[in-house]
């Protein structure tokens, strides 16, 4: 019993925490960010308790092209809709994103793309020593951009894996 109550203890510790950092971090903005980056770090403070990035995700940003005001809206509806519709049984969450944000989000890739081992390596992440799924994606087709997610089921938030060019897929493998 004091184990599970010492456990307890921990994990609203790291959750306040993180609603410390966010509220902290509010007040420590002063310009609209100005590059993908800038966006990032400030989704990653403020929204700590709903968003989790992973290293892959921080490195590939590197390569993102995607608007800054495009990656804000996005980042903000998974953060604030996504969060909740992904852990509901009642409904499927990436159709109810898109009639709620306008976002178009896709479950994951496509059936050959999912019969490719190697492919689907690309689309496994490391969160905090959890395995996270990140197939779920929002792309930005005309800039070969897209925003790769899952969900952590022990912090309970999204979390970003991949935010740049679009992985390569089967279909986009038969091209080079």
């Amino acid at each position: 019993n004091l184990s599970a109550q010492v456990e307890a203890f921990r994990s609203a510790a790291s959750k306040c925490r993180e609603l410390e950092s966010a509220l902290t971090s509010r007040l420590e903005i002063q310009a609209i960010p100005k590059t993908q980056t800038d966006v990032v770090m400030y989704f990653r403070s403020t929204f700590g308790d709903k968003l989790g990035f992973t290293e892959d995700a921080t490195e590939s940003l590197k390569d993102c092209t995607i608007p800054v005001a495009d990656l804000w809206n996005v980042l903000y509806a998974l953060a604030t809709v996504m969060n909740t519709l992904i852990v509901s049984d009642d409904i499927d969450p990436y159709k109810e994103f898109r009639r709620q944000t306008g976002i178009d989000c896709s479950r994951g890739e496509g059936r050959m793309t999912r019969k490719d081992k190697v492919l689907m390596r690309q689309f496994v992440s490391q969160y905090n020593g959890e395995t996270i799924d990140i197939e779920p994606h929002i792309t930005f087709p005309r800039l070969s951009q897209s925003i790769h997610f899952g969900y952590s089921n022990a912090d309970q938030k999204i979390v970003i894996g991949h935010c740049g060019e679009h992985l390569e897929i089967y279909s986009t493998q038969k091209r080079k």
